[in-house]
């Protein structure tokens, strides 16, 4: 009967310090990186790439700034780790719409799935307004025509009023924005700043100061959410990167406001900063040869206390059991 038990032990014991070993063969840890292993961009046509070579036939074939990050985490990430990016920006959307779409759970899974969340809104809800007054105010459908003065000059004052009704929808609409993505993700988010594309827009001065001071307000207030208790975020300044520079990086000149090819790698470079200014994690496998000497001697210490314990109270009950036979 001993002998038997010993037998019994002793194979416990071996299966105890195999499954040890395989336990710490198959761990895994925590690895710190510089770029998001998943990145999600939301917001309208500047961040879906509209515009662009090659966007007719689907945006992930155009030289967005969206694509061009992925492109570049994509090389600079371990394989182990892996990368994704989704571009569920919605050409002409507003900063009402996204908050709608936000608040209604549309983008729950894609959010909560996120590293970082980045996001380009307002365009729509201002200079949308003003691209419509100019267009209504040339003397005819062709790009090419002329602006009639007198009738820009009697839209211009409902314009300004229309904006400034729409800039303070969208301080309330950004801040509900925010706050949801905190509230349901831990992602590092990230606002763009609006570049002022009437900068060099001399014909008309009026616009020109119009929207110098429209879209300075516009920027306040993205900047003022950034602090927001419920939530904050980093402010990625693509206005400053474009600052006396809107004619070479827009299209302004067909009265597009859309940036160019140059303008998308401008972003990119402004975002690429905005983006390293956070660590982001992973989880790497973890193999037992990587364990330090310190490391594999209190595994080892563990499993030996832990056998040893199983093996004297087997002991001791063989022993009980022979008095009680005695």
């Amino acid at each position: 009967m001993l002998k038997k038990i010993s037998c019994t032990a002793a194979a416990f014991f071996v299966f105890l310090c195999m499954q040890f070993i395989c336990f710490a063969d198959d761990g895994f840890e925590d690895a710190e990186t510089n770029v998001p292993p998943q990145i999600l961009f939301l917001g309208d046509s500047i961040a879906s790439g509209y515009g662009l070579e090659g966007y007719d036939s689907g945006r992930e074939n155009c030289r967005s700034y969206a694509n061009i990050l992925a492109d570049k985490y994509s090389r600079e990430l371990p394989s182990e780790c892996g990368f994704s990016m989704s571009n569920l920006a919605v050409d002409g959307q507003t900063s009402g719409e996204l908050a709608k779409d936000m608040l209604s759970g549309k983008y729950d899974d894609d959010v909560k799935e996120a590293d970082c969340v980045v996001i380009s809104i307002g365009g729509n809800d201002m200079l949308g307004i003003m691209l419509e007054t100019l267009a209504s105010a040339r003397a005819g459908n062709d790009s090419s025509q002329s602006i009639d003065l007198k009738a820009l000059v009697q839209g211009f004052s409902d314009m300004s009023k229309r904006i400034d009704r729409s800039l303070e929808s969208f301080d309330t609409n950004l801040g509900e924005t925010a706050a949801y993505i905190k509230s349901i993700s831990s992602a590092e988010v990230i606002v763009q700043t609006l570049y002022d594309p009437f900068e060099s827009f001399d014909l008309i001065p009026a616009v020109k100061e119009l929207a110098a001071e429209k879209i300075s307000r516009l920027n306040e207030i993205i900047v003022s959410h950034s602090s927001d208790n419920d939530g904050g975020y980093t402010v990625c300044d693509v206005a400053g990167a474009f600052s006396g520079k809107a004619k070479e990086l827009t299209r302004i000149s067909q009265l597009d406001i859309h940036p160019n090819a140059s303008g998308h790698e401008t972003i990119a470079d402004c975002l690429d900063q905005s983006v390293r200014s956070h660590k982001y994690c992973y989880k790497r496998a973890v193999e037992a040869s990587a364990q330090t000497g310190s490391e594999k001697a209190s595994a080892a210490a563990g499993a030996v206390i832990v056998t040893a314990a199983v093996f004297l109270a087997l002991a001791i009950r063989m022993v009980i059991v022979r008095k009680r036979r005695r």
